[in-house]
């Protein structure tokens, strides 16, 4: 089928879908319950759960952010499946057409002539409603998807810049433990060497294990300073986001979620405005759950240091 065929039928293949009921959710709400960043290395190990013991500690945070993503991707998920069942009616009713015949009667028609065939199709397919009016909220709700589209195309622009703003602090967070690093390194070659017999001269294990956990305090003391500091650039985030995306909520609710549109068309558009307002909550999850993840894993590093204690 021809685009411009395809192109004259989407015109026209306005089919109510009273029967699917749009999914009424306050999504700015689930903004305040992703969980915030932990305060401090303390906090962030409260969150995992743990196996093992010494070098063979295993730590992992799955089940404490599982329920936010399970609910976040199962919400995803019905948008999805709701925006396929609006689109349904139009995709059955295409099914109907013959391109090659449609092809062939289109050729030797004017534009006009080919808008009339294409009205008088839709007739015949059982489409008989025509686009109509919209009520002046679902215009205003149309409109704020329009806005979240161009302010979203804007940061698109903008991406090096706005990634380079977020991620400032974690690189300097990352900074620091490089510079810990370095002067974990030069202070182990100042340790004196012991005379081991067979095994050869080493650097003395309890020197070597006192700089060892001297390190990893530094680490942790790291971690901490950046956890103190992550609170204000995620709540600032978190108050961007929520001013960014809650003028569309807020008049979804006024047309009941979509429920007032009068054209499927205005319906899925809807429903894919809706949609885009759980961006926010993955990239608030992923700020968190990495900066849970990396103090776990400065906390668990320090606990095998500490289980590898030279005898006495």
């Amino acid at each position: 089928m021809t685009r411009i065929v395809c192109s004259l039928l989407l015109i026209f293949l306005s089919i109510p879908s009273f029967a699917q009921e749009m999914i009424k959710v306050n999504i700015i709400e689930l903004y305040d319950k992703v969980p915030a960043p932990p305060p401090d290395v303390k906090a962030a190990r409260a969150r995992a759960e743990c196996t093992g013991e010494g070098v063979t500690l295993n730590c992992n945070t799955e089940k404490f952010f599982k329920p936010t993503e399970e609910s976040t991707d199962a919400l995803s998920r019905r948008f999805g499946d709701l925006g396929m069942a609006l689109a349904q009616p139009q995709a059955d009713a295409m099914k109907k057409v013959d391109p090659e015949e449609m092809n062939k009667k289109l050729a030797s028609m004017t534009q006009e002539e080919q808008i009339a065939y294409a009205m008088e199709m839709s007739k015949q397919m059982g489409l008989t409603k025509a686009l109509q009016p919209e009520p002046e909220a679902v215009q205003a709700a149309l409109e704020e998807c329009n806005v979240l589209n161009q302010a979203i195309a804007a940061d698109a622009q903008n991406i090096m810049e706005i990634t380079k703003k977020k991620m400032a602090l974690r690189e300097q967070r990352d900074m620091k433990h490089q510079e810990i690093s370095e002067w974990e390194a030069a202070e182990a070659k100042r340790i004196p060497l012991v005379d081991g017999g067979e095994a050869g001269k080493f650097h003395d294990p309890k020197l070597s294990y006192i700089l060892r956990v001297k390190a990893m305090d530094r680490h942790i003391v790291a971690e901490n300073e950046y956890l103190k500091a992550l609170p204000a650039q995620w709540n600032d985030q978190l108050k961007s986001e929520k001013t960014r995306y809650s003028p569309l909520q807020g008049k979804l609710v006024t047309i009941h979620y979509g429920e007032d549109a009068k054209n499927v068309e205005s319906k899925q558009r809807l429903v894919e405005g809706q949609s885009e307002l759980l961006g926010p909550i993955g990239e608030l999850m992923s700020v968190s759950k990495e900066a849970t993840d990396s103090a776990l894993n400065w906390w668990r590093q320090r606990e095998e240091v500490v289980a590898q204690k030279p005898g006495e």
